[in-house]
């Protein structure tokens, strides 16, 4: 088989594409364990997102049929 310089060059240009996907891949983050958060109910994420903060957590959301806030810690 005879590779012209078209040939070639789509080659490269595929070989590139293929690693330069992988950098664009998103990093391993840390695991988050869900702990139940302040008592009470949540209307709202941001609120509970602040709560959850303010207590030393990663970040919060309401959640579950009683909308009760939960908090994201780290493992």
């Amino acid at each position: 088989m005879v590779l012209n310089n078209k040939t070639v060059l789509w080659f490269m240009c595929l070989v590139l594409l293929l690693l330069s996907s992988r950098e664009m891949l998103p990093a391993a983050e840390a695991r988050l364990c869900r702990v139940s958060g302040s008592r009470g109910h949540c209307f709202t994420d941001h609120g509970c997102d602040s709560v959850c903060s303010r207590e030393g957590f990663v970040r919060g959301k309401c959640d579950g049929i009683f909308r009760r806030c939960i908090c994201d810690r780290q493992c």
